[in-house]
């Protein structure tokens, strides 16, 4: 998933965004975005030429020759971007565009060393319609050349690390495509994937893609720029401790971060560690949440609100408040297992959040595939989502 050399720094505002035209993009809109990239600079390090092209597209086939052309200038201009500022690239990145069957999930798969790209996924979309996602999963190929030691397995799979890939990934996207939001018009549910500037906490957010969220909006707080990033990766210790080192400020927020932490607790039930519960209609589960003194000081007015992902309440379970921190989850109707999140907000601010898989007793044997779903959900390694961005989708 991540890596990084240095020659000169590039201002990334020079160039506007890069969109991935649909299948149905005209010549003439592919070719603004051409004239505007500097094709070949990327090619220099130190002075020497690398004799490779940036991008190489299994598959090319199976795109319209303009997406296909697009596509490889938004590849283009993250290398160059990133052997700029970041580190050397050795190789072509490549990307396995449909066709096979490591090509039915979007992201960069580490052992074949290639970002694997649907044409389309069930819902209509690709994650070739969006710069930002190419560019995010083009940051993880060029980490693997640039940082192999950052890029074992378990590095690429623990939340402890897998975090500072996402967060990363996501710090150098907002670097050429300076947005509000991570992947905007993307996703079928929502209008975006994610915020990049948000108040997340590390410590109570659950998964490396929520926390790399929480790390992206304390590098863009205290405005963290290239070199630094470099160093961290150069010191090779993927710790809070030693991202901190990029700035007095971002340490003590790191620091204080750390402090903070949230216990919840069931009752009425055997407790899951993955917190997965079938609920009988005659017995409702009880959820009681406990936060610490730094916690309590740092955010005095914090509240739990449960929610789906896409940010609207269940409507298969009910969840009633019966103290300040406690609450009774009981089936409403003989429904699907569902996952839902417990959000932790500070006014409007989201925190964080912690989820829960729900299921009614009476389905328990027809819910198990429900339960599959949601689980490989979660295990996703590629761009991955914010679970809730603080406000309900319009759609």
């Amino acid at each position: 998933m991540l890596p990084v050399h240095r020659v000169r720094s590039q201002d990334p505002s020079h160039h506007p965004r890069a969109t991935a035209p649909s299948q149905s993009s005209t010549q003439a809109e592919f070719g603004a975005t051409q004239a505007e990239l500097p094709v070949d600079s990327f090619r220099i390090s130190g002075g020497t030429a690398t004799p490779f092209e940036p991008c190489k597209i299994l598959g090319a086939e199976n795109l319209d020759p303009a997406k296909a052309r697009a596509v490889k200038l938004i590849v283009e201009r993250a290398v160059h971007h990133f052997q700029e500022n970041y580190g050397s690239v050795t190789r072509p990145v490549v990307l396995n565009v449909g066709g096979t069957e490591a090509a039915l999930r979007t992201g960069f798969n580490l052992e074949s060393d290639m970002i694997n790209f649907p044409t389309r996924t069930s819902d209509g979309k690709s994650g070739l319609d969006s710069a930002d996602i190419i560019t995010h999963e083009v940051f993880h190929a060029l980490t693997l050349q640039a940082y192999p030691e950052l890029c074992t397995k378990d590095m690429t799979s623990a939340p402890e690390y897998v975090r500072f890939h996402e967060g990363l990934a996501d710090y150098f996207t907002h670097q050429l495509y300076p947005d509000e939001h991570f992947a905007q018009g993307y996703p079928v549910d929502k209008p975006y994937l994610r915020s990049y500037r948000n108040k997340r906490r590390i410590s109570l957010s659950s998964g490396g893609h929520s926390q790399g969220n929480a790390i992206t909006a304390y590098l863009l707080k205290h405005q963290i720029q290239a070199p630094q990033v470099r160093a961290f990766l150069e010191r090779g210790e993927l710790t809070l401790e030693s991202l901190g080192q990029c700035s007095k400020a971002l340490g003590e927020d790191l620091k204080l971060d750390a402090s903070l932490a949230l216990e919840d607790k069931v009752h009425n039930y055997p407790p899951s560690k993955i917190r997965k519960y079938w609920l009988d209609h005659s017995r409702p589960l009880q959820v009681s949440f406990h936060v610490n003194e730094s916690l309590q000081k740092a955010h005095p007015g914090i509240q739990v609100e449960w929610l789906r992902p896409t940010g609207m309440p269940s409507t298969t379970f009910r969840f009633e408040r019966v103290a300040d921190s406690t609450f009774q989850v009981s089936p409403i109707a003989e429904e699907k297992a569902e996952k839902v999140l417990a959000v932790f907000k500070d006014g409007d601010d989201v925190l964080g959040a912690r989820p829960f898989y729900f299921g009614n007793q009476g389905r328990r044997k027809s819910a198990q595939a429900d339960w599959a779903q949601l689980s490989n959900k979660d295990l996703t390694l590629g761009v991955g989502g914010d679970p809730y961005q603080g406000k309900a989708s319009p759609r």
